[in-house]
């Protein structure tokens, strides 16, 4: 029996927060679901608790545990609650950007809505359309997936452990594996881009993010520093080519005397590259999170690989501690290629299995992965 699917998709008014909620039986209805002068404050006590790092690794989110057992279940219609669906999409609109959505609970059930339903973020409906329509993952699914993969901590000197999660992973993959940083000077601007060119069906990246609080396309990925600089090509037009040296878009940011490395801008990735992959997934410091631009385009290091092509990302919405992004990203894993599931459902799966692990007070743990554009 194929699983129920349904569709959440926002909408703001002069004055109130609404949805269209699309049932798993294809019947839709408009709801307002709660004044946006009672929800604004709250929204941003609970954005101001997740941006701080430090309060995460203590665990002390008392904003983000209200959320999940009080004011939040307002941002859902109560039969959403009350009985999830088994895949469920939902399409954010303005303020309800990089809310976790997931993680609020129900009375008569205490496990929250990402370990009962599937749950995809997408940003538009078009996004989603077009992520469906070029997953290869729905046309030929099967275990002959490739891989790229790579990790490297310039920070500390936890290399090897960043680098543990793609060796990980390449034991599901066979032979067709290619680990981007087993060769000096590790994971770098172009090895990434020379492992998109070759169109993986899975990128994994496991680094320090870097956000820019002022231009979004200078935000992205600190690797390893190139060594000897490269050319880049780009077609001006048929037949004709631009080469030019390949050098970074954007300086580094402040890092103590020890570390060096290279940013690798979201800038840069649009401009070289185009993403084939069924599943990106990005375990890099909140890399998930963003801030919201101009004609309601959130701007994440996440969604700009949703926009260069691929059908799925993977990828924190806040700063995830190291042992719980290996043990859910392992997880996803064996619930996607060994079990056979679909993204959103082994999402939902890892989740549960965390959160199991851990426990209801460490929700800041396991609720911090979700899937983004396609759920198959």
């Amino acid at each position: 029996m194929p699983p129920s699917v349904a569709a959440l998709v926002y909408r703001l008014t002069d004055r109130d927060l609404a949805a269209t909620w699309v049932a798993p039986d294809g019947r839709s209805e408009y709801r307002k679901l709660a004044r946006l002068a009672e929800l604004l404050p709250s929204l941003d006590s609970l954005r101001d608790e997740l941006a701080d790092g430090m309060a995460l690794a203590r665990g002390r989110v008392p904003r983000l545990r209200a959320f999940a057992s009080g004011w939040g279940r307002r941002l859902l219609p109560p039969e959403l609650l009350a009985t999830p669906p088994d895949i469920l999409v939902i399409v954010p609109h303005a303020v309800v950007h990089n809310v976790p959505l997931h993680l609020l609970t129900w009375d008569a059930d205490p496990r929250p809505l990402g370990c009962r339903s599937g749950v995809t973020y997408v940003s538009s409906m078009s996004l989603f359309t077009r992520s469906a329509a070029r997953n290869r993952g729905r046309a030929m699914p099967g275990p002959e997936r490739t891989m790229a993969a790579g990790g490297t901590d310039v920070l500390t000197s936890r290399d090897g452990m960043f680098r543990a999660i793609p060796r990980m992973l390449s034991g599901l993959f066979a032979d067709q594996v290619r680990l981007l940083d087993e060769r000096r000077p590790g994971l770098t601007r172009s090895a990434v881009k020379d492992a998109v060119h070759a169109e993986p069906d899975v990128l994994v990246l496991v680094a320090h993010g870097h956000l820019d609080p002022t231009t979004h396309q200078m935000s992205g990925l600190l690797v390893n520093p190139q060594g000897e600089v490269g050319w880049q090509s780009i077609a001006l037009r048929a037949g004709q080519l631009f080469e030019f040296r390949d050098l970074p878009l954007s300086p580094a940011p402040p890092l103590h005397s020890s570390a060096r490395a290279e940013v690798l801008t979201t800038a840069e990735l649009e401009i070289f590259t185009q993403l084939r992959s069924e599943l990106v997934v990005l375990l890099a410091c909140s890399s998930g999170a963003g801030h919201l631009m101009a004609g309601d385009e959130p701007a994440s290091i996440a969604e700009t690989f949703l926009r260069l092509g691929a059908a799925s990302v993977i990828a924190p919405m806040w700063d995830a501690g190291y042992e719980a992004s290996l043990e859910w990203v392992a997880a996803f894993f064996d619930e996607w290629l060994r079990q056979g599931r679909v993204k959103a459902v082994a999402a939902r799966n890892a989740t549960s299995r965390l959160r199991a692990e851990l426990g209801d007070d460490h929700l800041e743990r396991f609720g911090a992965f979700s899937i983004r554009g396609d759920f198959v």
